[in-house]
């Protein structure tokens, strides 16, 4: 039953990233449309006969679509109400999400409460402490959930589902936990913006093939930790090299913890293309910390960003040996 439930959390982790990369590292042939609430109430609205041809990205307190979406939906906000038609996948990441869909092909939903009556082609990805169900939800494909509470409506399909009750309340530590994180965030957005005074120019000039070509990048982070660390620890055991293994271990240890900011600034380079620089490393750094925060699957996301980003680090200073 573990291993069951262990290939089901890959599958919400491995389905999450693929979709969350598409929309990110989308190719230059296809348009991509980026919006940010302006008006008064921070709401960005999608009109009842209005269409959207391309991808669409929205970050505002609150997003409601009643149109139609000809491409992928990725909104992070507050109060996100989905209505009309996406033509493609949806992510929304919010407090509370009420999502109406006629249509949608994958949705993947991170929110405190999810009230989802949609008509799902494929399969509903959800983290939340509350998830409800109701008429008339119909799900042809799987339903992968992460939830402290789950409702459902007897008239509600679903092909199969994998409920996983594991939801973890705050304790009585969760606000130094967020203060910790507060201050990590800084903190990464100064080395970041250090980083980008002095290696700016120098990504800038690989990003087309940092873009390209990431899954030969994440399999040269993924050798490149493989095979780093058995030579720190050989390069400790010996009497000789133990000075060389502390400058080893010292360079990777920077390299790990510059490997998240990197890829944070790539993602927020796609996001804001015409921004300047602390603007992209700080969006950027927003979507990562809250991914590798995220329960259950948190870590993994947090493993994956790492190899991209060691990657990321080998093939820039390859490029200038």
């Amino acid at each position: 039953m573990k291993k069951v439930l262990d290939t089901k959390i890959r599958s919400v982790f491995v389905g999450m990233i693929s979709i969350i990369l598409g929309l990110l590292i989308i190719s230059s042939a296809q348009a991509t449309q980026f919006e940010i609430a302006k008006d008064s109430t921070n709401l960005y609205l999608i009109k009842e006969n209005e269409v959207v041809e391309d991808n669409l990205i929205v970050i505002g307190q609150d997003f409601t679509t009643k149109g139609k979406i000809n491409g992928d939906l990725l909104v992070i906000g507050t109060n996100i109400a989905l209505e009309g038609e996406v033509d493609g996948n949806v992510i929304a990441i919010g407090s509370n999400i009420k999502s109406n869909l006629k249509k949608v092909r994958n949705i993947y939903l991170v929110a405190d409460r999810i009230t989802l009556s949609s008509q799902i082609e494929r399969d509903l990805y959800a983290v939340a402490r509350n998830l409800n169900l109701t008429s008339p939800t119909d799900i042809l494909g799987s339903l992968y959930a992460i939830v402290s509470d789950f409702e459902r409506s007897e008239e509600v399909t679903i092909g199969s589902q994998t409920i996983i009750k594991n939801f973890q309340e705050p304790n009585s530590n969760s606000s130094l936990h967020y203060y910790s994180l507060l201050i990590s965030f800084f903190s990464c957005l100064l080395v970041g913006f250090l980083m980008l005074c002095l290696w700016g120019k120098k990504i800038d000039q690989h990003k087309k093939q940092l873009v390209n070509q990431w899954g030969a990048i994440f399999l040269k982070g993924t050798v490149g930790l493989i095979v780093i660390l058995p030579i720190i620890v050989i390069l400790i055991l010996s009497q000789v090299g133990i000075s060389l293994a502390m400058i080893v271990l010292a360079l990777f240890l920077i390299s790990f913890y510059l490997s998240k900011i990197i890829v944070a600034y790539l993602i927020g380079r796609k996001i804001l293309p015409i921004s300047k620089n602390i603007a992209q490393l700080a969006i950027g750094l927003l979507i990562v910390y809250f991914l590798i925060n995220l329960p259950v699957f948190g870590g993994l996301i947090y493993l994956v960003v790492t190899i991209f980003g060691f990657g990321i680090i080998m093939t820039i200073n390859q490029k200038n040996i």
